[in-house]
Order: C-alpha cells, then sequence, then structure tokens
C-alpha cells in the first residue's frame, strides 16, 4: 500500500460527488486535510531551517525540505 493510499484511508475523500449526505460528510474530511497539511509544512520547516549546517547529511536533508517547500511557494522562514 502506497503513503497516498494510506493517506486516502486516513484523511477521508474531499472530491464533490453531488450527494448532499456524501458531501456532507467530505466537508467533515477538509479538517483532515488542513491538519495533516499542517503538520508536514512544520515538519519540513523545521528541517529546512537547518539548511547552513556542516554536517553533509543535514544540509542534504535540509535543501531537500527547503526544494520541496519552495515548490509550493511556501518560504521556510515564516
Amino acid at each position: 500500500m502506497s503513503i497516498s493510499e494510506i493517506l486516502k484511508k486516513l484523511l477521508g475523500e474531499i472530491e464533490p460527488y453531488g450527494d448532499t449526505t456524501i458531501d456532507g460528510k467530505r466537508y467533515l474530511n477538509i479538517q483532515n486535510y488542513y491538519e495533516a497539511l499542517c503538520f508536514i509544512v512544520a515538519k519540513l520547516k523545521a528541517s529546512a531551517k537547518l539548511k547552513d549546517r556542516q554536517q553533509y547529511s543535514i544540509k542534504q536533508i535540509a535543501r531537500e525540505c527547503q526544494d520541496i517547500l519552495q515548490e509550493f511557494g511556501i518560504s521556510e522562514e515564516d
């Protein structure tokens, strides 16, 4: 099972379906996505802030996290 499949199971579906009952449940799932996104972004930012460290492995991870944040237009400084 991929990480995407696991997240979909954990967070639930959010794509509108067109049925009030189904969409009501999906609307509530948006909060799950918000909480997961905040958690992930915070972890990426914390690691990206270490980009100036001397240890190669730390710098490598930090730069990868910084690249991911930049891809989404997010600064690690926020």
